[in-house]
């Protein structure tokens, strides 16, 4: 007698999405057993529950790093933690007690100062090449040098643009020593005049506003040439401190001018160490 052939059992359409959707909830109930077995913290069910997923996935985890004190020692690098967490390497970041030294990419005060003296020497040269007279000279200040250029070198009379072409190169020329300075150092350019006011057919209506103008014709020279607009200021003090009297003729030749001012900027200085104890 002829043996029956079994029927294959086959799911209705309808229905096939079963199987892989039981597959996704057990996966999703393993997941949440896993995460509320680390979230108790509970060191014998992690434990547990790491041996699984090693034996389950064939994970290995990865061996533990070594801890900072035996990679100082490998490394020979003699770092400890002070007490306010401040890594102190071999040569110091901090030095102990309630005072802490920051080293900053500013030139300390003898680099600066050897840097404004061989900038003095070079400026030096340049103004003695200027036919000018006496009036173009350059003198030693408390914290660096002032440039002093006659009023008659850069402007017509009552004017204050610059259009002499010598005086425009002169200029550029000392950009170029500027760009070589440290960038703390400022450039104060200061507008004099003598006691006589404005002529008639200037545009300005005193001394106050044309020693103001020319210093400001001269700064924006500067910052076309290329130096930072923030490293430069304008001044103008008009028929105020002379440097010679007005009684005479060359004296108030002498009064008419324009002064260059290199200084180290403490203000710059002290906003450094601010951003560095913000950090």
């Amino acid at each position: 007698m002829a043996k029956k052939k079994c029927k294959k059992c086959e799911c209705p359409a309808g229905e096939a999405w079963a199987v892989p959707f039981a597959d996704f909830l057990s996966l999703l109930l393993a997941l949440f057993i896993a995460l509320f077995a680390i979230a108790s913290v509970n060191k014998s069910k992690l434990a547990a529950v790491k041996a699984a997923f090693v034996k389950i996935y064939n994970f290995r985890p990865p061996p533990a790093p070594q801890s900072s004190t035996k990679a100082s020692k490998k490394t020979g690098n003699s770092k400890k933690i002070s007490k306010n967490g401040v890594l102190m390497g071999s040569k110091g970041i901090l030095k102990s007690g309630s005072s802490a030294v920051f080293k900053t990419h500013t030139p300390s005060n003898k680099m600066q100062s050897n840097i404004l003296k061989r900038a003095e020497v070079k400026v030096s040269k340049l103004l003695l090449k200027q036919k000018s007279g006496a009036n173009i000279f350059l003198k030693n200040a408390q914290e660096g040098f002032i440039i002093n250029l006659p009023a008659s070198m850069l402007f017509k009379p009552g004017s204050a643009t610059i259009v002499n072409e010598d005086t425009l190169l002169l200029l550029k020329r000392i950009v170029l020593i500027i760009d070589q300075m440290p960038k703390n150092i400022n450039i104060l350019v200061n507008g004099y005049t003598d006691n006589t006011p404005p002529t008639r057919g200037s545009v300005y209506k005193n001394n106050w506003q044309l020693s103001s103008a020319r210093a400001v014709s001269v700064v924006q020279v500067l910052q076309k040439d290329g130096v930072f607009g923030g490293r430069l200021a304008a001044v103008g003090y008009g028929k105020y401190n002379p440097i010679a009297s007005n009684k005479t003729a060359s004296g108030r030749a002498k009064n008419r001018r324009v002064t260059i001012s290199f200084m180290v900027s403490k203000i710059q200085t002290s906003t450094q160490t601010k951003n560095i104890l913000d950090k």
